[in-house]
């Protein structure tokens, strides 16, 4: 099952705020998201090569990046990344 990733930054306010917007919506849908918060765990952001924040990435299973959006996704973007989550 498909999981979404959210890399931020607890100083970054657009992160803060694509936070505040998606999460509620993944939790409605049931999703599982992780945010990683890059300045705890830099190396993570670093395999990814996760240059810009916030940065949202839907993954495999097996870690595979199926989708990846920088910025605070629009609500297309959103409803991409449930779909991909619920099938």
């Amino acid at each position: 099952m498909p999981k979404v990733m959210i890399y931020v930054a607890d100083w970054c306010a657009l992160c803060r705020s694509t936070i505040r917007r998606i999460v509620p919506q993944l939790s409605e849908e049931d999703i599982e998201y992780v945010v990683v918060d890059v300045g705890w765990h830099p190396n993570d952001a670093k395999e990814r090569d996760i240059e810009h924040l916030p940065t949202i990435c839907v993954v495999d299973s097996g870690e595979n990046e199926l989708m990846r959006c920088r910025g605070c996704p629009t609500d297309e973007v959103l409803e991409k990344i449930i779909e991909l989550c619920i099938e």
